[in-house]
């Protein structure tokens, strides 16, 4: 499964009353995402698979985790749509840490 991470460079991030509100700086745009958006934002962070967060979510609110991967996947899709994060790249966690010539970070 992919690893997803957010894309900090462009998008700053507030959390209000439990929820994230992301600023798209390239696009000029606000989103807010609710409680489960915001819970599956934050394990985007230290690039969790699809399953590692739809585990995770399936304990924190006691969901089944068949709906709780729909609900990931769904979500994971709409995030990556609006450009707000990218798959995380395999060369760039391995090269963590070690020489990366020719790569950018």
């Amino acid at each position: 499964m992919a690893r997803f991470r957010k894309r900090l460079e462009s998008v700053l991030e507030r959390e209000v009353d439990g929820e994230v509100i992301l600023l798209d700086t390239l696009n000029d745009v606000i989103h807010q995402l609710n409680t489960t958006a915001s819970y599956i934002w934050r394990l985007c962070d230290v690039a969790n698979s699809e399953g590692d967060i739809a585990s995770e979510l399936s304990g924190a609110y006691d969901v089944d985790r068949e709906q709780a991967l729909r609900d990931v996947t769904t979500t994971l899709v709409t995030l990556q749509s609006l450009k707000l994060i990218d798959e995380a790249r395999e060369s760039h966690e391995a090269g963590q840490g070690g020489s990366r010539s020719g790569e950018e970070s």
